[in-house]
């Protein structure tokens, strides 16, 4: 795990300077959406518990929100405890909000993703094509393809991709903790308890991933081979009448790595 952790951040610090920029951006939004997030609840919590009861009382909201709601009406003069439509209204807009900055951030992330998908794919075909004569006898051309065109697009989209997603949610749950540790400590053993689950189903799906995802890269190399070499011995097994066995190969190829990526993705 380490030693893929190491790679990963190795392959990050390849790229230019403009892609740090790109992922401060990202992590400024992260904030937003978090600080929104956090609130909506902080509102919405104390609602819920209100009209549960049928009685709308201010004093039950938390200090941070009467110290928001004071600093909101000396700029805007709009009370947002006044009456539950002014909180209504309050809620719908943070969350509105929320989801426009939320929309951004996953705009952000994509387009992150694509660039340093282009920005690999241009490097490491570069690198191919400044390699020695032996390297090309060593490693066949399905395998120089599936990693130029296959592998950069599964680190960029699966793991890179995957990685900024992850990061928000960790950064959303930090969040969440500290804010249930603020307003009820008990909670904390819960969510700890939680926590823990997670990380052991963490560790038992780990070598499941390990496993499908190298199955998944050897049957890649395969089917992409037998593509190559069927299409450059198509005038044979046109005449031979064989396509059918390279149908059957290339069908039973796919669907395995299919099922690896699905696993991959699902653990």
């Amino acid at each position: 795990m380490t030693d893929y952790l190491k790679k990963t951040f190795n392959l990050i610090y390849l790229l230019p300077v403009h892609f740090y920029l790109s992922f401060l951006l990202y992590f400024l939004l992260a904030v937003l959406v978090i600080f929104f997030e956090l609130l909506a609840f902080s509102f919405l919590m104390p609602l819920l518990s209100m009209l549960s009861n049928n009685d709308f009382n201010p004093s039950q909201f938390s200090d941070f929100v009467n110290k928001f709601n004071i600093f909101f009406l000396e700029i805007t003069s709009f009370n947002i405890l006044q009456n539950i439509l002014n909180l209504g209204i309050t809620i719908f807009i943070i969350f509105l909000i929320k989801i426009i900055v939320q929309f951004i951030l996953v705009w952000v992330a994509a387009k992150i993703a694509l660039s340093a998908q282009l920005f690999y794919s241009l490097k490491l075909y570069k690198s191919y094509l400044n390699k020695e004569y032996f390297f090309h006898l060593k490693n066949g051309p399905a395998k120089l393809f599936r990693n130029t065109m296959v592998e950069v697009n599964n680190f960029t989209s699966s793991i890179l991709f995957q990685s900024l997603t992850l990061f928000v949610e960790l950064c959303v749950l930090i969040a969440i903790f500290i804010f249930a540790f603020i307003v009820e400590p008990k909670i904390m053993f819960v969510v700890l308890s939680m926590f823990s689950i997670v990380l052991i189903l963490f560790f038992l799906t780990k070598q499941v991933v390990k496993k499908q995802g190298e199955i998944r890269v050897d049957n890649d190399e395969k089917r992409i081979s037998d593509v190559q070499n069927s299409f450059e011995a198509i005038k044979d097994i046109i005449i031979n009448n064989i396509s059918s066995i390279f149908y059957e190969s290339f069908e039973a190829k796919s669907k395995i790595v299919n099922i690896a990526n699905f696993l991959v993705r699902i653990f």
